[in-house]
């Protein structure tokens, strides 16, 4: 079931799923200030809920604002913090450009 940002935003979607164990989570559409809070809730949650080893498939991501990357160090960090991993997956272009330019695409894990 996908969780949509909001109603004005209805093109951001976190889709989940898992496979072999691991939680998956689809991200498709624009990551921003206004769509972070959604992608954080699920993150959260999980790693809460005591899934230490996530990944956040990026193939559907068209862009990503600083917020979102904020999104993803956090969650990257309290993963980490219990002895588990968070896993970037496809990124797309665009995406992988910015965490290049950030200097993060080799804090993460690349599926």
């Amino acid at each position: 079931m996908a969780d949509h940002a909001n109603e004005e935003d209805a093109d951001f979607e976190v889709d989940r799923r898992d496979e072999q164990g691991v939680a998956v989570f689809l991200v498709g559409g624009e990551l921003d200030l206004e769509t972070a809070p959604t992608l954080r809730h699920r993150l959260h949650h999980a790693l809460d809920g005591g899934e230490a080893h996530l990944v956040v498939d990026l193939t559907e991501l068209s862009f990503m604002d600083s917020t979102g990357i904020s999104v993803l160090v956090e969650s990257l960090k309290q993963a980490q913090r219990a002895g588990g991993s968070l896993v970037l997956r496809n990124p797309t272009p665009a995406v992988r450009r910015v965490l290049d330019i950030t200097g993060l695409l080799g804090t993460f894990g690349l599926d």
